[in-house]
């Protein structure tokens, strides 16, 4: 069995002679199965900056097998045989991987959890703002054909241009496709739909399910996934303050003061309430740009010519009638 298993190792390293590539040819067509458990072995171990030491490998194999013996384990030759093949095959297949897998590492998440907004910058000149409770997986560099990121939350991307090579954003069910634009997604795990809102270019949106059923949307046009039916649907009009986080800016245009505190409430993360239910047909045109909470009830307050107290878990807005 030594002599056999040191032809093998000299066949398999390219080191046989024309007589024991004969002879290890016909071991092999007589044993295929075993042989292609021992060929397998040696392919993974040929990789650029890796050479095995064939003698140093089958002495070591040869060491475990007489011990084996010495301790008079119950098996056959042939099971062994499969054992140490196996062996072989996971350790140098673990060097292979940790000298070839140059992404070893390469994938990195951004996670924001506050209500600050986070840019990021991503090494094709792409960037990314994430809106809270939000997460980004994306590789430290992109590959040579497609630019693929993993959303979790709420983001706004500004991709950089390149043909040829698409950028992909996976979110939940679905994916976003583009070459170079501006858009919105949102795909928040308490909400029953997926949005993808375009500020510029063109993107297309699809169910991962129906690759083929995409939606193309351009600037200004919003796509909608809804999880519960599977459909996809177009709409040209929006909520302009669907990017007040990424912006900082609420514009109200004849807004009810009901509406306007639906909205403040999730920008700000506070329950706001009407105390006077006459209130809450108030109507408010006005736009805020970049105020604190108690700023943007101020402007609201003084606007409507109403009265409001601010407590640690929400707002009050309250006034016998408005302006």
């Amino acid at each position: 069995m030594e002599d056999r298993d040191e032809l093998l190792a000299r066949y398999f390293s390219g080191e046989a002679t024309a007589d024991e590539q004969e002879k290890a040819a016909a071991w092999l067509k007589k044993h295929p199965q075993e042989g292609q458990i021992l060929k397998e072995a040696w392919e993974v171990s040929t990789v650029p900056t890796f050479a095995p030491d064939v003698n140093l490998a089958w002495s070591q194999v040869q060491n475990k097998i007489t011990l084996a013996q010495d301790k008079k384990t119950k098996l056959r030759s042939f099971p062994v045989r499969w054992a140490v093949a196996a062996m072989l095959v996971l350790t140098l297949g673990v060097t292979w991987w940790i000298l070839t897998d140059k992404n070893t590492g390469s994938w990195l998440t951004k996670e924001v959890q506050n209500k600050q907004t986070t840019p990021l910058l991503l090494s094709d000149g792409t960037k990314v703002w994430l809106n809270q409770q939000t997460k980004l997986r994306y590789p430290s560099s992109f590959d040579a054909t497609q630019r693929e990121v993993f959303l979790e939350g709420e983001a706004f991307f500004e991709v950089k241009s390149n043909a040829q090579k698409p950028f992909v954003v996976h979110a939940a069910k679905t994916t976003t496709q583009v070459l170079g634009t501006s858009f919105n997604v949102k795909s928040l795990a308490n909400e029953a739909s997926i949005a993808v809102t375009v500020t510029s270019g063109k993107v297309a949106f699809f169910a991962n399910a129906y690759p083929d059923k995409r939606l193309v949307l351009n600037k200004n046009q919003q796509g909608i996934f809804d999880n519960t039916t599977q459909a996809l649907t177009k709409s040209t009009r929006y909520d302009g303050n669907l990017l007040a986080w990424k912006t900082g800016i609420l514009r109200f245009e004849r807004a009810s003061l009901a509406e306007v505190a639906t909205v403040l409430s999730k920008y700000y993360n506070k329950t706001i309430k009407i105390e006077n239910k006459t209130l809450r047909n108030c109507v408010l045109t006005t736009t805020l740009e970049k105020l604190s909470l108690k700023e943007a009830i101020e402007v609201i307050a003084l606007t409507l010519n109403i009265e409001y107290t601010i407590a640690t878990q929400q707002v009050v807005l309250k006034g016998k009638a408005c302006k």
